[in-house]
């Protein structure tokens, strides 16, 4: 499966034509780099939780009331989805391999962050969801407009 840009991917969702496209089984498993933090996942639990990333972004597409919404805040629910639907064990090991303090701050998932590890952001998007005194309502405060992440970033 290629993105749009011509690389390799495990899946893609296509927002014009609410469309998700994922690469089959066992094409998915020879994607994973051995130096990748995904490399250490059970095969099964990481091509699952890919696929609830990219069917949260065919469901919030819709819901996100800002036309002009940043892709960043699309893919900060998409990761804490993509968390929630591993099991336990899975969700440990990919915590594990971003060994920090909890997240805080939101203007550390910026889209910056989310090119340059696209993993890490996935783990610390989920750490600082999990921090949260009412996580679920937050996610709805993203989708209504009222959380603003950074604003995207021009690609030269």
């Amino acid at each position: 499966l290629l993105h749009p840009s011509g690389l390799p991917v495990f899946a893609f969702f296509h927002s014009p034509r609410n469309q998700i496209e994922i690469t089959d089984f066992e094409s998915f498993k020879k994607l994973i780099k051995p130096d990748s933090p995904y490399y250490k996942l059970p095969n099964r639990d990481l091509y699952e939780s890919l696929i609830a990333h990219e069917v949260t972004h065919a469901i919030t597409s819709k819901l996100i009331h800002d036309s002009n919404c940043p892709r960043v805040a699309h893919e900060y629910i998409a990761a804490v989805m993509q968390m929630v639907s591993m099991n336990d064990t899975a969700r440990q090991i990919l915590l594990d391999e971003f060994p920090r303090s909890t997240p805080v701050e939101l203007e550390m998932f910026n889209e910056f962050t989310f090119y340059s590890s696209p993993q890490w952001f996935v783990a610390n998007a989920y750490r600082h969801y999990k921090q949260l005194d009412n996580g679920c309502e937050f996610l709805r405060s993203i989708l209504s407009g009222q959380v603003h992440f950074l604003c995207d970033f021009e690609f030269e």
